[in-house]
């Protein structure tokens, strides 16, 4: 039986097509999101100097927006723990603000924006190197630990 209710539990192979298939639609969208992506910010790079000026900020607004709504797509999909939800969600925010920006006029919220980003940049590289010292600490730790045991 379930908690909470009176009726016993039972598998349902309706109920798992449908979670295996949102989960798939996710990852399509995911991987879709990421390839388009990639393909934009190519040819952002081979045809910059072919596209008028007004166009610009449409075309590199393009993979940034794509890469961050994907970004945030596969954090929703992976439901991460709330630290490291919060710390991939700032990073996506910076992909998506940056694309904004991109199309902004020059002015006082493009500037406020372009910070915004900086900041958040900024912020997650912080939290890599942290991340990243943690970890190097805790493998050296684990490996002395390792070699005391061995020659015990």
């Amino acid at each position: 039986m379930r908690i909470g209710t009176s009726k016993p539990f039972c598998f349902s192979f309706d109920t798992y097509l449908g979670y295996f298939k949102s989960r798939m639609n996710t990852s399509w969208f995911v991987l879709i999101f990421a390839k388009c992506s990639l393909l934009g910010a190519g040819v952002l790079l081979v045809a910059n100097q072919f596209v008028p000026a007004e166009v610009h900020p449409y075309l590199s607004s393009f993979p940034l927006a794509l890469a961050g709504l994907g970004y945030t797509l596969l954090q929703i999909q992976l439901k991460p723990p709330r630290p490291a939800l919060i710390k991939r969600l700032v990073l996506a925010t910076a992909f998506l603000l940056w694309a904004v920006v991109q199309l902004l006029s020059p002015g006082r919220l493009a500037v406020f924006l372009g910070d915004m980003v900086i900041a958040a940049y900024v912020l997650d590289l912080y939290w890599m190197t942290q991340d990243q010292r943690y970890s190097a600490n805790y493998s050296v730790e684990l490996q002395s630990l390792r070699q005391q045991s061995l020659h015990k």
